[in-house]
């Protein structure tokens, strides 16, 4: 796990392609980019086909900003960007580089309320409260909701191990259960 900041980052790795979600990351200077670097390489295989597009991204956990300017870079001026956040303190990143929210993720009138605002929804981030009823609910509320073809990535479900999370190993409140009930439906 890797907090990015401006004057103390870690070695920069050689990447080739600049402009990719790891590029990107590394170059990054300014607001904190919370990511697991070894995320960025799936980023960019799932959502490649999405730069410079007019996307319409969701990213739930705002943290420190730094994401959204991160994924403002990546998909370019023309994407819609939206952060959602319980923190009333992330208001400040409001109109930076995304629309950004103060709500909770598993208040299904306030997630279906964003979804309606920005007109629909093609990529979600779940990076919020990782609880696994919040990302149950979270789930439940937009992935109805998204545009055809949409991607839905939940980051850190290690958390649905724990117990203070609401999970546990082989636990039926873990969304990891959600998860095979879903293959096993498919």
């Amino acid at each position: 796990n890797i907090e990015k900041y401006a004057d103390r980052s870690p070695s920069k790795p050689s990447v080739e392609d600049k402009n990719s979600v790891e590029g990107l990351f590394w170059e990054h200077d300014g607001t904190i980019v919370h990511k697991w670097h070894h995320y960025l390489p799936v980023y960019e295989r799932f959502l490649n086909k999405h730069k410079a597009a007019p996307v319409k991204f969701l990213e739930i956990g705002v943290s420190k900003g730094g994401s959204l300017s991160l994924w403002r870079k990546y998909f370019g001026p023309d994407a819609t960007i939206y952060g959602v956040d319980i923190d009333p303190r992330c208001e400040e990143y409001d109109g930076v580089d995304a629309q950004v929210r103060i709500g909770s993720q598993d208040n299904v009138n306030f997630m279906s309320g964003v979804v309606e605002e920005m007109g629909g929804v093609d990529i979600v981030v779940d990076d919020g409260s990782h609880i696994s009823k919040h990302i149950r609910s979270t789930f439940n509320t937009i992935f109805p909701l998204m545009n055809d073809g949409g991607i839905y990535i939940v980051e850190d479900l290690h958390a649905a191990y724990w117990p203070k999370f609401g999970g546990g190993y082989q636990s039926s409140k873990s969304f990891l259960s959600d998860i095979s009930q879903m293959y096993d439906d498919m």
